[in-house]
């Protein structure tokens, strides 16, 4: 008997971010292990992920990308008109429909939502905006707080909503880690190691001016920094530069395979306000957290708000990094805090309550 098969179609760029890519990636290996085979369609930008993709185990298949409209730097003109992107979809199809099409890509809405539908049994909009219309059967939204009244004006009454960090797309390997990580927030009262990890974009001037931020906040000699770039992001030389004259130890890590023991064996964190955000909250990390887009921000703001995380917004990194930094390195009382307060944000369960209400939804 042949395995259904779930379509993924979502986008990576040095421009965009790996977030999309990356938790489609989560719910894809959770759905192999119960026997459905995964594909993923995605745009050919810098920074595509494909054989990321494909190393994991998955048929992915590029399509042609608009490299003018990359230039212009606007991630929100990066896809091709929706027209277009659905007919190259539903082209590659073959007229073989899959059992689900699951769409995460900001710059697709309804109209390819309607477009594509037809050609498959079940469709899912993976989102965090709340801001558009949708047309699907299943939509996911894994934004702290986020609930389903703010999607009812953008979908039909028969959608079913997946609100709030419940469904939150982290791998196994974050909710095996999750006893160990935090019994050592208890056990240890000084700060050994910092993780420095702000997603896959372009990120290098970022994570070179925080090492700086970092260094002129007096970090122990002792305490070891951890920098995780993402896959394929460009490296100069002006970055381990900074890392080898830092008066502490620091090392620059790419395309980390391992990032739940990473996150386990450090005592704070200096992370974006994306969908690393859940990962570290089901190990308790403590985080000074960047909003380094708009889409950012709501994630950033409640979670800061609910003691999980120091909030740092880009305008006033150089101000407020260090003294936030700082007063995580210093006050284990705060370290702890945050750390339980994290925790009890997110439990690393999502895909399997994900993948029962795709179930629950394909069997209706």
């Amino acid at each position: 008997m042949t395995s259904p098969v779930v379509l993924f179609r979502a986008d990576a760029s040095f421009t965009i971010g790996a977030g999309h890519v990356m938790r489609c990636l989560t719910l894809a290996d959770g759905l192999r292990e119960r026997g459905w085979q995964c594909r993923f369609i995605c745009r050919e930008y810098p920074g595509h992920l494909g054989e990321n993709i494909a190393r994991r185990g998955h048929a992915v298949q590029l399509l042609r990308a608009n490299h003018e409209a990359f230039k212009g730097g606007d991630a929100a003109r990066l896809a091709a008109p929706s027209a277009e992107d659905a007919a190259a979809v539903i082209a590659w199809l073959c007229g073989d429909p899959p059992a689900w099409i699951v769409v995460d890509h900001y710059s697709l809405d309804a109209e390819w939502e309607k477009a594509v539908s037809p050609h498959c049994d079940r469709l899912m909009v993976i989102d965090d905006l709340a801001d558009r219309g949708h047309y699907c059967d299943v939509l996911l939204d894994q934004t702290f707080g986020r609930t389903a009244a703010e999607y009812r004006e953008h979908v039909s009454a028969e959608t079913t909503l997946l609100c709030g960090v419940d469904y939150a797309l982290l791998r196994p390997e974050f909710s095996i880690y999750r006893e160990h990580a935090l019994r050592r927030r208890t056990r240890t009262d000084r700060v050994e190691q910092i993780l420095v990890s702000l997603g896959g974009g372009d990120t290098e001037s970022i994570v070179r001016r925080v090492l700086e931020l970092l260094v002129s906040a007096g970090l122990p000699r002792s305490c070891r920094v951890k920098i995780v770039m993402g896959w394929g992001a460009p490296l100069s030389a002006d970055i381990r530069l900074a890392a080898q004259e830092a008066p502490c130890s620091v090392d620059v890590l790419q395309g980390v395979d391992s990032m739940a023991s990473l996150m386990a064996e450090s005592d704070i964190a200096i992370g974006a306000a994306g969908s690393s955000s859940w990962e570290r909250c089901c190990l308790g990390l403590p985080t000074v957290m960047i909003v380094l887009a708009d889409n950012q921000r709501v994630v950033g703001e409640s979670l800061a708000s609910a003691g999980a995380a120091l909030l740092v917004k880009m305008d006033d990194m150089d101000a407020h990094l260090p003294i936030a930094a700082t007063t995580l390195v210093q006050d284990h009382a705060a370290r702890s805090a945050m750390a339980l307060r994290a925790a009890s944000v997110v439990d690393g369960r999502g895909v399997e309550r994900v993948i029962r209400a795709m179930d629950a939804a394909y069997a209706g």
